[in-house]
This record gives structure tokens, C-alpha cells and sequence, in this order.
């Protein structure tokens, strides 16, 4: 008989307000977080919100390519949360 594993809380969220809406993901990473939100459509600047328990970041995107490069480039995507998780301590 195996222990089933207790289910853990995912420690990072990430939170996308983006054309009056809001997208959620959780991750065990805070880059898994950002890869895990789903997006539809991207029409306007955006906030990217990511918290660890009690601490927070955001980081506000002015311009519409930037925040499409986040989800098309892995490397911004790595860049982005490092230095998020960096302004969360």
C-alpha cells in the first residue's frame, strides 16, 4: 500500500490584469507561474502581479509588444521573473 502525498500549496501566484480582466496561475516557480497563465487575446497594456505568501511585485507593461514578447520569449520570461523574485525580497 503506498501514502498518497498530501497536496502542498503552490507558493507563487501570478495575476495578469489585461483588458479588464484578470488571468491567475499558480506554480511551484514563479517562472512556471508566468508560464502557466493563459491568455487570450492581448489588445492593451497589462500589470503582472506576482506574490510569494506575504511578499508582492509588479511589474506594469505600457506597451502591447512587450507584454506579447513575454509569452512568445522564454529568455524575457526567465529575465522577468528573476527580476521579479529579486523585488519580492
Amino acid at each position: 500500500m503506498t501514502k498518497a502525498k498530501p497536496k502542498t500549496e503552490k507558493p507563487y501566484s501570478a495575476i495578469l490584469q489585461l483588458n479588464n480582466q484578470e488571468y491567475k496561475a499558480k506554480g511551484e516557480t514563479l517562472l512556471e507561474a508566468i508560464e502557466l497563465l493563459e491568455v487570450d487575446d492581448i489588445k492593451t497594456d497589462g500589470l503582472l502581479i506576482v506574490k510569494k505568501g506575504k511578499l508582492k511585485a509588479e511589474r506594469k507593461f505600457n506597451r502591447i509588444f512587450k507584454l506579447k514578447k513575454l509569452f512568445n520569449n522564454k529568455t524575457l520570461r526567465i529575465i522577468i521573473a528573476k527580476n521579479l523574485e529579486l523585488a519580492m525580497k
